[in-house]
C-alpha cells in the first residue's frame, strides 16, 4: 500500500446527501459530534474536507506513511468494537451528561457493542449489522439517501 494507492481509493469516497446541512444544525443546537470510526482517521478527514471542524474529536484508525510514499505504519484505535462503549462512556463524563442523552449512529457489527454504553444507538444503511436486534438498535434507518433522515430519530 502506498499513499497514491490510499489516496485514490479515497477520492471515490462520497459524503451522503444532506450532511452539511445537518451539521450546521445539530451545531447551531449545540450538540457535540463525535466521529467514532474503524475506518482511518486519514480518509474521513480528506473526505469530510472543512466538515471535519463541525466534530469535537474524530477516533479512528490512522495510517502514516514514509516520505517516498509507502507505508510506515498503522496505529489501530482501541474503541473498535468492544471498546466503543468505553469511548461513548468517556466523552459522558466529559461532557456530564447521562448516557441516554447520547446518540450513537452506525452501520455495522462492530458498532453493535455501542448499546452497552446505555446510549441511544441508531443503525443506518446496515451493511453487517443485526439490524433486527432491538436490544442493540433503539432505531434503524434503512435504504437512506439523505442524512436528513437521521433527525426523525434523534429528536
Amino acid at each position: 500500500l502506498t499513499k497514491e494507492i490510499f489516496e485514490s481509493v479515497t477520492d471515490e469516497i462520497k459524503l451522503i446527501a444532506g450532511l452539511e446541512d445537518v451539521l450546521k444544525t445539530l451545531h447551531k443546537k449545540g450538540i457535540k459530534l463525535y466521529i467514532l470510526s474503524g475506518n482511518f482517521g486519514y480518509a474521513i478527514r480528506k473526505t469530510l474536507g472543512d466538515l471535519a471542524s463541525y466534530f469535537t474529536e474524530i477516533s479512528a484508525n490512522e495510517i502514516y506513511f514514509n516520505e517516498d510514499g509507502s507505508l510506515s505504519h498503522l496505529v489501530a484505535t482501541k474503541f473498535d468494537y468492544e471498546g466503543k462503549p468505553k469511548f461513548i462512556t468517556k466523552v459522558q463524563e466529559e461532557l456530564q451528561i447521562q448516557p441516554d442523552e447520547i446518540c450513537f449512529v452506525g452501520n455495522g457489527e462492530n458498532d453493535a457493542f455501542a448499546y452497552k454504553s446505555g446510549a441511544k444507538t441508531i443503525c443506518i444503511n446496515p451493511v453487517d449489522a443485526d439490524e433486527d436486534n432491538e436490544e442493540k438498535w433503539a432505531c434503524v434507518l434503512k435504504d437512506v439517501t439523505s442524512i436528513k433522515d437521521l433527525l426523525d430519530c434523534i429528536e
